[in-house]
């Protein structure tokens, strides 16, 4: 997970150098925090689905 948190910060470091020079500040806020929630969204199904997943085969 922690590959994952990196690459997706360093892909927000180029994007975020580029709407800097094209001067579209405002968008990369707003993508960066569409991101960051669908990123902690899908944290909680995948939390969610392992939970479901250990109750549904409980062990013997």
């Amino acid at each position: 997970m922690i590959h994952n948190k990196q690459m997706f910060f360093i892909g927000m470091f180029f994007i975020g150098v580029l709407s800097f020079f094209t001067g579209e500040l405002v968008t990369f806020v707003m993508l960066f925090l569409i991101l960051i929630s669908l990123d902690r969204l899908n944290q909680t199904i995948e939390r969610f689905y392992h939970d479901w997943k250990e109750n549904k085969n409980p062990p013997s």
